[in-house]
Parts: C-alpha cells; sequence; structure tokens
C-alpha cells in the first residue's frame, strides 16, 4: 500500500529541510500532496507536497523519499490562488480512501481494469478532497473525487484519454 498523506506531511513539517525553508519562505502554505500509484495500490514514485505562496504566485514542491525541495513551480488553477489544504483529525487516511475506490471501481466499472492511479489531496470549490485518476488498460480515465472528511464521492465521471487529443 502507500503511505498515509498525513504521516508523510507529519514528516516532512519536522523535518530539517522543510524548517529551513519555512524560515526564509514564511509566506507559503499547504496546497496538495500528489502521489502515483501502481495498479496493486503501491506507490510508483513518492508523495510529492506543493505549499503555495500568493504574494509570489508559485509553488514550492518537496519531495519526500527523500525530504527535498524539488523547485519552485508555476501555480496551475483557473484564477484567484490556490485554496489552502486545512488538514483536520477527521482527515479519512489514504488507505480508508483506497479501500473506498476499489470497491466503487470494482463495482461500477468491473469491465475496466486498472493500470495506474494519480492522486491528490487538495481543495476544490472550497473542499478538501481525495482527487484520484484511475487510468486503466482500456486507456479510460476514471475521475473520482472523495470529501476528505466523510469519504463521500462528490464527483465520478470516466473519459477515453484518446478525448484529449481533440481538447474535449
Amino acid at each position: 500500500m502507500v503511505a498515509d498523506f498525513q504521516t508523510i506531511l507529519n514528516e516532512l513539517l519536522n523535518s530539517k529541510e522543510f524548517k529551513e525553508f519555512n524560515k526564509k519562505n514564511n509566506s507559503y502554505y499547504l496546497a496538495h500532496g500528489f502521489v502515483q500509484l501502481n495498479k496493486d495500490l503501491t506507490e510508483k514514485s513518492s508523495w510529492q507536497i506543493g505549499f503555495y505562496s500568493k504574494e509570489k504566485d508559485n509553488l514550492a514542491v518537496f519531495e519526500t523519499k527523500p525530504i527535498k525541495l524539488i523547485d519552485f513551480e508555476e501555480a496551475f488553477k483557473k484564477e484567484g490562488h490556490i485554496d489552502k489544504l486545512n488538514l483536520t483529525p477527521d482527515f479519512k487516511t489514504t488507505k480508508q480512501i483506497l479501500t473506498l475506490l476499489k470497491e466503487h471501481i470494482t463495482k461500477k466499472y468491473s469491465s475496466q481494469s486498472p493500470n495506474s492511479y494519480l492522486m491528490i489531496v487538495q481543495v476544490i470549490d472550497g473542499k478538501e478532497v481525495y482527487n484520484v485518476t484511475t487510468i486503466t488498460e482500456a486507456f479510460s480515465m476514471i475521475n473520482t473525487r472523495f470529501d476528505a472528511k466523510i469519504g463521500e464521492i462528490v464527483l465520478d465521471e470516466i473519459r477515453s484519454i484518446l478525448d484529449l487529443r481533440n481538447g474535449n
């Protein structure tokens, strides 16, 4: 299985690398966590955790294994700013969300064979979500968003990867 987002985040926040960064860059706040998963839900790559600065309008992205600042990136957003990701004790664990995801995919998309997963913990439309894209062997993308606090599905859609080339 994959390492829990909150556990990895706490390790990052308590690291020497992050504390040094934060002394010089205290306008940054938690914006997202991102991880790629294999078809068996193991980590393909370690978590990347992004911190956003409204002041600088960019993201500082940290790799978590080993902990290091990767780079500053342009913020990918529609307009305005990226909302702060507020973790609370009632957040579902990554494992709980992946269990719900697996049940959902098996039940609703039984004809699809997952090949890999992209998981982002972020704020969308004012709500903290686990935003998971399941990429299937049939070149479909199943996008499932879970409310991070109650585990309820707030978005569920399937699209062909081939639609992307047409700008759909």
